[in-house]
């Protein structure tokens, strides 16, 4: 249960601070955390997306499970000989790491063909390959 004098102190910030505009959400919690010195005065980083390591599941775990599937259960509406370029492209962890900053890998592409033929596979059965 919430304590009266949370409420109380909501009750006495300005809506203005409440209100999250462009830029500025959080703006309570970012003033509270100035006034104490929470974090350093130069900090101020953008929200960042959690990405998934798929470059080393897939060079490390995923690669020979995802290429049999890929190669042996492919549903027949995919390109074959493009996924098939796909996975000799591979996302080699050597390629990322070789300081090519512009290079982009296919492990995302693999991976998202894969996760939609094995839900295509469980929720389709009466579809043949």
């Amino acid at each position: 249960f919430l304590d009266v004098r949370v409420i109380e102190l909501a009750n006495k910030i300005p809506p203005l601070m409440k209100q999250p505009s462009r830029n500025k959400d959080k703006l309570v919690l970012r003033r509270m955390a100035q006034r104490f010195e929470l974090l350093p005065k130069d900090f101020h980083q953008k929200k960042a997306g959690l990405s998934c390591p798929l470059d080393y599941w897939y060079e490390k775990d995923l690669k020979e499970w995802a290429n049999q599937i890929l190669a042996d259960e492919l549903p027949t509406f995919f390109n074959k000989n493009r996924v098939m370029s796909l996975l000799k492209r591979g996302g080699f962890m050597d390629r990322v790491y070789s300081g090519s900053a512009t290079h982009r890998t296919s492990s995302r592409d693999i991976f998202t063909i894969l996760m939609f033929v094995l839900w295509f596979k469980e929720y389709s059965p009466e579809i043949d390959f």
